[in-house]
């Protein structure tokens, strides 16, 4: 591990995911890559209560954890991940334990216990032991990769009853997805000795390789037979950007003549809408989907249209309407029950975009081959035109030359 690298990084009081950004060593990325933090952050933890992280390593966890929690004790068996982990997180509610978890005595349980990245060779003591530390109701949270039924195995027989898997994907370290179902590689269980499990959540996304203005969570709830989809904003500066997703829906309301927008209302900070179910749209219904209220004009270049899609040279001719929902993607809609509905409208722009962009888009990501562009009226010009717009589009959500899409870096 670069230790002495991490550490100067902590030191110098530089941003961390700056020095994430500006960096190729494997090891800095792993340790200190705020995208770790993806595999617990979305987890609603009960108030007041007590967490043990067992396998703290360099505190990459440990931080949320403290967020989370009234009260964290994070215990490592090597010295020096203890010392970088006190260096990044100075959490006041946060206690430091150095030295091999099966030797250490603990005189009081806990509500919530951790256990991420442990060798397999480790595990059963480790669950073991673990089992007698929880309180009554108490929680364990495993994850790892290798052999879950062996996990399950070790979890059966410290006594847990009740058990509830994920699968982090692409896998527990880095995760973008948290699924529930099937999965492969990496697993993220959860597990009681007595009660039920808490997590009501089916699916999460994590649209974490945007500017941290833009940087969002989208996860799937069900209660008492009721399905909701959860937006939340994943960094304080996202904040903004959720208020402004909620806000969109009554710009939607009346911007189609014959799809109405999925209900939202704001949560806290979160934005949740309904979770519908039907069927997404097909390129059979692209022209419902273009099918507004509002007259076309011809595209005039604004200044928030410079700030976003940069000095780019439109030919003049180009239509648009005032305002236009740039995420037309066809599994952004939705018919159930005979209704057509608009499920996603995060990228609402007030301002004209050529709306032949917008279908190239649309078509671009239903997966239209290159050489079929033209049977929708695309010339090469237009093409080379409207994909040189989606480029500036993409590195104003994911920062200049794309500096968030870091994830596959883990990959060897």
């Amino acid at each position: 591990m670069s230790a002495d690298k991490i550490r100067a990084i902590l030191e110098s009081g530089a941003d961390i995911e700056d020095a994430v950004l500006a960096s190729d060593d494997k090891d800095i990325f792993y340790h200190l890559s705020p995208l770790r933090a993806n595999l617990l952050s979305w987890i609603d933890f009960k108030e007041d209560t007590s967490v043990l992280e067992i396998n703290s390593e360099c505190g990459a966890l440990t931080g949320i954890l403290c967020e989370k929690a009234k009260h964290v004790t994070a215990v490592d068996a090597s010295k020096e991940n203890c010392e970088i982990n006190a260096l990044r997180n100075k959490h006041e509610n946060l206690e430091l334990i150095t030295g091999e978890f099966k030797k250490i005595k603990f005189t009081n349980t806990f509500d919530y216990i951790t256990i991420v990245g442990l060798p397999e060779k480790l595990l059963k003591k480790t669950i073991a032991k673990a089992a007698t530390l929880l309180a009554p109701g108490g929680q364990l949270i495993l994850a790892g990769e290798g052999d879950i039924k062996q996990a399950d195995k070790y979890l059966a027989k410290a006594g847990f009853k009740e058990t509830k898997t994920c699968y982090p994907a692409p896998d527990y370290r880095i995760p973008l997805e948290i699924r529930t179902g099937r999965g492969e590689g990496s697993f993220l269980i959860f597990a009681k000795r007595d009660g039920t499990c808490d997590q009501a959540v089916s699916y999460v996304k994590f649209a974490c390789q945007r500017k941290p203005e833009f940087r969002v969570s989208t996860k799937i709830t069900e209660e008492n037979g009721t399905k909701r989809v959860i937006k939340s904003p994943m960094t304080e500066a996202a904040k903004e950007h959720i208020a402004r997703l909620a806000s969109n829906k009554d710009k939607v309301v009346g911007m189609y003549k014959g799809i109405t927008p999925a209900d939202c209302k704001l949560e806290g900070d979160s934005a949740v809408f309904p979770f519908i179910e039907g069927e997404i749209l097909t390129i059979e219904d692209l022209d419902k989907v273009f099918d507004y209220n509002e007259p076309l004009s011809r595209f005039e270049v604004t200044d928030r249209f410079r700030e976003i899609f940069g000095d780019i040279d439109v030919p003049e001719g180009e239509q648009a309407y005032p305002m236009i929902n740039v995420d037309s993607n066809l599994d952004n809609f939705m018919v159930s029950n005979g209704k057509t509905y608009c499920i996603d409208y995060e990228w609402i722009f007030d301002f004209p975009v050529p709306v032949r962009f917008v279908k190239y888009r649309t078509l671009f990501y239903a997966g239209i081959s290159p050489e079929k562009f033209a049977d929708f009226g695309y010339s090469d010009e237009d093409v080379k035109l409207f994909h040189s717009m989606e480029i500036a589009f993409q590195q104003y959500v994911s920062g200049d030359n794309f500096k968030y899409i870091m994830a596959s870096r883990l990959q060897s």
